[in-house]
């Protein structure tokens, strides 16, 4: 067991990778990003620490997506009339769904 599991919270070790020339590497799966990131500071060459984590979720589980991809973007409006140190209460949000070429908006006012 490495001694790195001593200090961060591992949910895979395994050192039976071998590189394209045959030097020994090892996987480590960690439980957080932070704890990620702090590990990788402890080596002098680390392998796919900047990989996208959707990224990596995706090639990992082989998620193969279709070319018909349903997107949806959204629209937040927040009050700006109230000052600006406040929290800025959602006034409204719109969709635009790509399928359906359509907007969808839902709004809110307090009543007075």
């Amino acid at each position: 067991m490495s001694p790195i599991h001593n200090i961060w919270h591992i949910t895979k070790y395994d050192d039976s990778y071998v590189d394209l020339f045959g030097n020994k590497l090892k996987a480590i799966i960690f439980k957080s990003i932070a704890d990620m990131k702090a590990a990788s500071e402890l080596f002098d060459v680390t392998y796919e620490d900047d990989v996208n984590l959707l990224q990596r979720f995706i090639i990992d589980n082989k998620i193969k997506f279709s070319k018909n991809k349903r997107i949806v973007y959204f629209d937040i409006e927040t009050d700006a009339s109230i000052d600006v140190t406040a929290d800025k209460p959602i006034i409204s949000i719109s969709a635009f769904d790509n399928f359906t070429q359509m907007y969808t908006t839902w709004a809110w006012r307090s009543v007075q």
